[in-house]
């Protein structure tokens, strides 16, 4: 039962980490990006290169500390994942620069509904129907709060199209690698850093 309930108390204070963090990251990067409540950071690349150097420094010093160890993958793989995740943050900051944050929220919800699309019609995966009606509400709450929202600008909404894309394949692309070259994601992460 101690095991049992401390890994349970482990897996529910990684979560929160993670989810926590990633909404203090973006957060941070409008604070930074906003032109009139912020410090008009226009150097979105500039904050895609930080993110790159902060995650090899902690992807290297967990190799170091003994915690993870690495994995070889081959260099053109590497490549073109790398290519895939540069376009993916480098859009998603875009679209946190040039839409307000909850157009820019909505629009990676929609990373979602586009995974499971083309896994449907690509790798011919199933769903469940709990899994299909959860993306149905998160799609209707989508539609809702788009009609809602009256700041949306074309060029936005093409900046977060491409962020929605590219995400997307990055995530397909990450689970098809994993599986390939059976590695774990710190893994993954480790080569592409």
């Amino acid at each position: 039962m101690g095991e049992a309930s401390s890994g349970k108390a482990f897996d529910a204070l990684a979560w929160f980490m993670n989810v926590s963090t990633s909404v203090l990251i973006v957060f941070v990067n409008k604070l930074l990006m906003d032109a009139k409540h912020g410090y008009a950071f226009t150097f979105a690349t500039t904050l895609c290169a930080f993110h790159f150097l902060s995650a090899a420094a902690c992807v290297k010093m967990s190799q170091l500390l003994g915690w993870t160890h690495s994995a070889h993958m081959p260099w053109q793989v590497v490549l073109y994942f790398a290519v895939v995740a540069d376009v993916s943050i480098a859009s998603l900051n875009l679209s946190l620069l040039v839409n307000s944050v909850g157009f820019y929220q909505i629009a990676k919800l929609l990373i979602i509904p586009f995974v499971c699309v083309v896994e449907l019609l690509y790798m011919r995966k199933r769903f469940s129907a709990p899994v299909l009606g959860s993306i149905a509400v998160v799609i209707m709450g989508v539609a809702i709060v788009t009609v809602t929202d009256m700041t949306i600008k074309p060029a936005g909404l093409l900046v977060a199209a491409i962020s929605v894309v590219s995400s997307g394949m990055q995530q397909i692309l990450c689970g098809s690698i994993q599986r390939q070259h059976k590695l774990q994601s710190h893994q993954l992460l480790a080569n592409t850093a």
